[in-house]
């Protein structure tokens, strides 16, 4: 099984998906299956509410060869696939959409929930990524929004979102121009409508995810000069900056994939690193204790590429991170693996 993300409603309520899900009742991990869509069905994030109020969402490739979106609820019982806002083979804005994503989910309750992704658009000759946001009720999921990008020669697909309020939301995307990576962008919701917000001018530099512990008090990282150097900002609730953040040594690769906070002076980060040596992945945890972020040592799975993806938090000091290693020969190619401290500040 390939895990991906991870989400904790308490210690005894705490899902991993990918492309199927596990289930922790505080004792034993269960894998319990998601609702065949017809494809290969990859599910990128979930947000636990209790423990009969589970969402995940992800994508499959359709017969065409195009990525279709999937979102996905458990009721206590079973997954079952939610209609959402497909808009695949429809028009928008002048341009036929040729496949569309869901890369992230979360929300404070059944009825106010935020899912973003991004979409594949043609005109004429030209492809664009496009992002966008939908939200749900508690009825109906209903577009939120196409966050502008900066021009037609860029690809905008977003990674991560986290909502602080109805007025005040946060998305991270990636940039690509002419298939390098450029700027890593950050999107924000003012009640109204999204905007492109400023953030520090960091080269080949890509964000991956985003925690909003408050409306001053906002985390995103992910990775710069071209995958070798870690990369984290915060937003102070005036302008984004860098904030120094360790690169192990010996590695030729270096990616942040997940954030969680469980306050403002314990915060966790989580990635890979490929060594230089034998390029094999390790798994990279990052904490910052409100003073400075240092490298804490994570096992792997001895003998085998291990890559962490998602984190989750609980008060007073949980922490989840879910991930995946290759498995040896004769066994699956990909195997889930889970961490968990209770050691968090």
């Amino acid at each position: 099984m390939l895990a991906v993300a991870v989400s904790a409603e308490s210690a005894n309520d705490v899902w991993v998906v990918g492309d199927s899900s596990l289930h922790f009742d505080g004792i034993t991990w269960t894998q319990v299956p998601i609702a065949p869509v017809g494809g290969s069905l990859t599910l990128n994030s979930v947000v636990a509410l209790s423990p009969t109020d589970v969402w995940a969402v992800g994508f499959f490739q359709n017969s065409k060869g195009f990525d279709t979106p999937v979102m996905q609820h458990f009721d206590g019982t079973k997954w079952s696939r939610v209609r959402d806002v497909n808009l695949v083979g429809k028009t928008l804005n002048g341009a036929l959409v040729l496949s569309e994503a869901l890369v992230s989910i979360t929300g404070p309750s059944s009825t106010d929930l935020w899912a973003c992704g991004y979409l594949l658009t043609q005109s004429g000759f030209t492809q664009q990524l496009v992002a966008f946001v939908e939200r749900f009720d508690g009825t109906k999921w209903r577009l939120s929004g196409l966050p502008a990008g900066t021009g037609s020669d860029v690809m905008i697909g977003v990674n991560s979102i986290s909502v602080i309020s109805d007025n005040d939301a946060w998305m991270v995307a990636f940039q690509d121009i002419n298939g390098q990576d450029g700027q890593g962008e950050a999107f924000h919701f003012d009640g109204t409508r999204w905007r492109l917000f400023p953030t520090p001018a960091v080269a080949s530099s890509t964000l991956r995810a985003v925690t909003a512990i408050a409306s001053n008090d906002v985390w995103a990282v992910g990775d710069q000069n071209d995958l070798t150097r870690t990369l984290i900002e915060h937003f102070d609730g005036t302008k984004w900056s860098v904030v120094p953040s360790p690169t192990p040594q010996g590695v030729q690769i270096v990616e942040l994939w997940g954030i969680a906070a469980i306050s403002s002076t314990d915060v966790w980060a989580t990635g890979f690193q490929e060594l230089s040596s034998t390029g094999m992945n390790l798994p990279l945890i990052l904490h910052w204790d409100g003073a400075v972020w240092t490298i804490v040592p994570a096992p792997g799975q001895p003998g085998q590429s291990t890559t962490t993806f998602g984190v989750a938090t609980l008060a007073p000091g949980n922490v989840w991170v879910a991930g995946t290693f290759l498995g040896k020969q004769g066994q699956p190619i990909f195997e889930p693996y889970v961490l968990f401290t209770n050691q968090g500040q």
